[in-house]
């Protein structure tokens, strides 16, 4: 790192040091600054500066650790991530960081300072999956600082998350799951539980799912958007997560007459309804036509499987039933990836690597009967070779 001292007057002094070029921009980038005293006492503060620089520590800013997140959440947050995941931001830095961090000045925040806050989370409880959510939002906020100057390094870059957890979670069996859409007489609990179990869809992707969007003689449907319920602002429709999230699903023939039988009582309310009906062109609906509130639908679900008597899941595990289910039956990974919406196979694989044990079974047992059949006019023992 470059640096020199220019002499401004008497007993005055201008220190000059080339900071690292813009990386968004490759622009030049400089800090000068005035000291007053002799030059020994600039070439110390040239020095010091120099230091600070090449190791990661120096900020050129005077701003607070709350200060910059809660600019970052507005200037850089806000305009690039969904509404839903801007509120979930916002809740991680004002519960869990700014508590912790909010004070230390960004030039002094350091990889301790992080070290801590995920070994004082996890000690209150939290878990290790929600301490390294809370790791995720603070380095891509950090990462902003160090492209816009605020400092010289990542320090959650260099602290260690706690461990990703390999949770299973709980899947419903075939006759728990006839016994689940059998005895929720609620359709707007039953027709959501349905295009779960059937299709995989997720929990605002089947509250999103339109008519327009579902072809019940070609027996598949189109996931184009979902419901949200965004804290403020209630219920909206948003565009499906990523891309691989946009996906045609071909659908078994027990869901296709649950949405015929479904579609003809849904006009059959609707004209009794008359102008309170309210058209969204949804299928899962309010008794009046408006969308279903996702959080309603958690709580109504859970309190429904507990009536019931089935094991305590919950709505996102259906999704998990259906794909547990594809794969024992033999569906590749690729297809039960698509049906997902997952962006890579490799996410399916990890997300249900409990099941592949009974496939390596079944393709041990494959393999066996392959190689113990025998061709046709020849004993099933033969060797091969000889002595």
């Amino acid at each position: 790192m470059r640096g020199h001292i220019r002499k401004r007057a008497k007993d005055s002094w201008t220190v000059v040091v080339e900071l690292p070029r813009d990386p968004e921009t490759g622009r030049r980038r400089q800090k000068w600054v005035t000291v007053k005293g002799t030059r020994r006492e600039a070439e110390r503060v040239l020095a010091d500066l120099v230091v600070r620089i090449n190791a990661g520590t120096y900020a050129p800013a005077k701003e607070t650790v709350q200060e910059y997140l809660e600019r970052w959440l507005s200037d850089y947050a806000a305009p690039s991530v969904r509404p839903l995941t801007l509120c979930q931001y916002q809740r991680i830095v004002r519960r869990h960081i700014v508590p912790a961090l909010g004070r230390v000045p960004m030039a002094q925040l350091s990889p301790s300072h992080v070290q801590k806050l995920y070994a004082d989370k996890l000690r209150e409880g939290l878990s290790p999956r929600t301490v390294r959510y809370v790791h995720a939002v603070l380095h891509a906020a950090l990462e902003d600082a160090v492209k816009e100057g605020l400092c010289g390094r990542n320090a959650a870059h260099l602290a260690r998350p706690p461990e990703k957890e390999t949770k299973e979670r709980p899947v419903l069996s075939e006759e728990e799951s006839r016994i689940l859409l059998d005895r929720l007489a609620d359709p707007r609990l039953r027709i959501p539980a349905a295009l779960a179990l059937g299709a995989g869809l997720r929990r605002g992707e089947a509250l999103g799912l339109r008519w327009c969007d579902v072809d019940l003689d070609g027996h598949r449907l189109y996931v184009s958007q979902a419901m949200q319920h965004i804290p403020g602002e209630g219920v909206a429709a948003r565009p499906p997560k990523t891309a691989a999230s946009r996906r045609c699903v071909a659908i078994p023939g027990f869901l296709v007459e649950t949405l015929r039988e479904w579609r003809r009582r849904q006009l059959e309310a609707r004209l009794a309804a008359g102008p309170a009906w309210q058209d969204h062109g949804l299928v899962c609906t309010r008794a009046d036509g408006r969308p279903l509130d996702p959080e309603w639908l958690t709580r109504a679900f859970r309190n429904a499987v507990r009536r019931l008597g089935l094991p305590p899941v919950h709505f996102h595990d259906l999704r998990h039933t259906h794909a547990t289910f594809l794969l024992r039956l033999g569906a590749h990974p690729r297809v039960v990836q698509e049906r997902l919406g997952h962006s890579e196979v490799g996410v399916t694989l990890g997300t249900y690597s409990h099941v592949l044990p009974d496939m390596q079974e079944e393709a041990a047992r494959r393999l066996d009967r392959l190689f113990r059949a025998a061709p046709s006019g020849e004993p099933a023992n033969r060797t091969t070779g000889s002595r």
